[in-house]
């Protein structure tokens, strides 16, 4: 995985990243996601409460964030913690991800048992 530079252009004005809700609860706690892009110009810029996780099964895909780029490539993973602006952009099509948005609170109250 590289790491690269941010490009130049401003990707976190607030009228181009989407404030996202997967409408995740105690109930509710992990959502998985599945993509599959065939158009090479998609990209997508948001931020959300929940954690982020995925990989990528095919294709390529640059990752941003606001400090950093990383290019991706299948088998590569990724993870996005909670309101961290981020995107990305479609390199190589077909290009498809799996992803799992995981409730914050979820992760605070998880502990193996022998560590007690």
């Amino acid at each position: 995985m590289e790491k690269k530079e941010e490009q130049s252009d401003n990707f976190w004005a607030g009228d181009k990243t989407e404030h996202l809700s997967f409408e995740l609860s105690e109930t509710r706690p992990i959502r998985a996601i599945a993509y599959r892009w065939l158009n090479s110009k998609s990209s997508w810029y948001d931020m959300h409460y929940s954690v982020e996780l995925g990989t990528l099964l095919s294709g390529k895909m640059s990752r941003y964030y606001r400090n950093a780029q990383v290019d991706l490539v299948p088998g590569n993973i990724w993870f996005c913690n909670m309101w961290k602006p981020h995107g990305f952009k479609i390199i190589e099509v077909p290009c498809e991800i799996v992803f799992f948005e995981i409730f914050p609170p979820m992760l605070a109250k998880m502990h193996f048992e022998e560590s007690s």
